[in-house]
């Protein structure tokens, strides 16, 4: 599984810094899709919040927002969202997130139970807020 997360998180960088071309007045969004197993979407929710203030506010991602499937689709769909400015920083965020000792223990709980072959990931330049 560490291994998996890590080829996860290198890959994204090299999508990120080949397919687009980041400008100075640009904003982006990210979102990572994926489902939890059946009755684990509050134990990885759980998760991701602890994810998000001991690994995402220490790799400057302070707005990370977790979206639930609600009407429409199922309560285990999950998007975990993040902002930023340049694709630069999503690049060197990923790469001080395989730094940080807590990041990999949160991914092994995290691949548990979530479904294989569920995740994406997607990152959106934004035009207008």
């Amino acid at each position: 599984m560490k291994n998996q997360s890590k080829r996860i998180l290198f890959s994204l960088a090299i999508f990120a810094s080949f397919l687009f071309v980041s400008n100075a007045n640009a904003m982006y969004l990210g979102r990572w899709h994926f489902t939890f197993k059946d009755g684990m979407e509050q134990n990885g929710l759980t998760i991701l919040k602890k994810w998000g203030v001991d690994v995402g506010a220490r790799i400057g991602w302070k707005n990370i927002r977790l979206l639930k499937g609600s009407v429409g689709p199922a309560s285990s769909k999950v998007e975990f969202e993040i902002k930023f400015d340049k694709l630069e920083d999503y690049e060197s965020a990923l790469l001080d997130a395989q730094k940080n000792p807590y990041h990999t223990q949160y991914m092994q709980q995290i691949n548990n139970i979530i479904i294989p072959g569920s995740i994406s990931w997607n990152i959106y330049k934004i035009e207008q807020q």
